[in-house]
């Protein structure tokens, strides 16, 4: 079972209550180069789709079977290309204009002491493993845009559907490792539970793995919640 096995089918219902998640993606077409992107860590979709009926050519990655079964059944009949891989592996025959997380397995993270990356990966060696890969799919110029996700609340809980609710939690398992549980709940009953331990760097390692895998730092947009670097 991949990451979000369990939590996949009530995904899309979880996204719609998210406060400005869509306007974060219609902002996005302000940060892309080029019309050919890829978005790793496609999920059940929406974002891909949403980029799509804007014109731009979108191909996608997720490593979650389950979650590319909803995707691909919802973007059925666009032109939009879904695979299963992870970013470790990522290997497409073909270069992309922009390349994009949304909240993905590369994520920028607001906490109470600042910006840290985080991500599925295991280490600095994995991430940098991971950059050259994507700097090998990345035209010259093209942007790599990564989310900024707010956890300076570290439990939070949203009401979705008839009396569904939507269940975060973090907890800190060692000094570089966080572990993110999401619950599907109905009343007392845990209907769905997925949990991922992801690891954690310094924004700065993170600018020092970029630069060796020959990117340079655009800057942020903490507004819309977007970090860019440029190849």
């Amino acid at each position: 079972m991949g990451p979000y096995s369990e939590v996949a089918e009530y995904y899309d219902a979880v996204v719609k209550k998210y406060p400005g998640y869509y306007d974060s993606v219609l902002f996005l077409n302000n940060l892309l180069a080029g019309k050919k992107v890829l978005e790793v860590g496609v999920g059940t979709g929406t974002v891909a789709r949403m980029l799509s009926e804007q014109g731009f050519d979108v191909t996608g990655i997720d490593s979650s079977e389950e979650m590319l079964k909803i995707a691909k059944s919802k973007l059925s009949g666009l032109d939009i290309c879904l695979k299963q891989q992870d970013l470790l592996n990522l290997d497409l025959d073909k270069k992309f204009d922009s390349i994009v997380f949304y909240q993905g397995p590369l994520c920028i993270i607001r906490t109470v002491s600042g910006l840290v990356m985080e991500t599925y990966l295991e280490d600095n060696l994995q991430v940098a493993t991971s950059l050259n890969k994507l700097n090998h799919h990345l035209k010259n110029s093209g942007n790599l845009v990564i989310g900024i996700r707010d956890d300076r609340v570290p439990d939070r809980s949203i009401l979705f559907g008839d009396g569904l609710s939507y269940h975060v939690c973090l907890r800190r398992r060692s000094s570089d490792r966080q572990e993110i549980t999401h619950m599907i709940v109905d009343g007392m009953s845990v209907l769905a539970k997925d949990s991922l331990t992801k690891y954690q760097l310094p924004l700065s390692e993170f600018h020092t793995l970029l630069k060796q895998n020959c990117f340079s730092i655009k800057g942020f947009d903490l507004t819309k919640n977007f970090y860019i670097a440029e190849k």
